[in-house]
């Protein structure tokens, strides 16, 4: 049996990811991420990288958004008047996280008459680059 990543494996990982322009989605300081691979907990692309890594290896790389987040849907932003949080407790701010009946969404604009809402994950449509370093891999049973 191969000491190398494949489907199945449980790994756990610590990474960098940050985007194109240098700001960082997650940083070594932060927790490691444990999962299986080939159960969809980590971006497709991310999947592919680790596959054949053996614990203790590092590796740099980017990734599409088509093996990463998907290029974001216009569709899955909204408009809304800003008159609906009128008398809420709730005062939307730019990049503020909202959990709504339709899901998870982020403030994108926030104007006198409207606020612009996204459906899409905030890391859609952008390139991704990873700096990883696998920590331990235990073989499916």
């Amino acid at each position: 049996m191969s000491d190398a990543i494949e489907t199945g494996d449980k790994v756990t990982i610590n990474f960098e990811g940050r985007l194109e322009d240098g700001s960082t989605f997650h940083t070594f300081e932060q927790d490691p991420f444990t999962g299986v691979i080939g159960k969809g907990e980590l971006v497709s692309g991310l999947e592919k990288e680790l596959m054949g890594m053996k614990e203790g290896e590092e590796k740099k790389f980017k990734i599409p958004p088509e093996e990463g987040y998907g290029h974001e849907n216009p569709e899955l932003i909204q408009i809304i008047e800003a008159n609906v949080f009128e008398g809420l407790e709730l005062k939307p701010e730019k990049g503020q996280i909202l959990q709504t009946p339709h899901g998870n969404c982020y403030v994108m604009e926030v104007t006198q008459e409207n606020v612009t809402i996204n459906y899409n994950h905030p890391l859609a449509g952008k390139e991704l680059y990873y700096n990883i370093k696998v920590e331990s891999v235990e073989k499916k049973g």
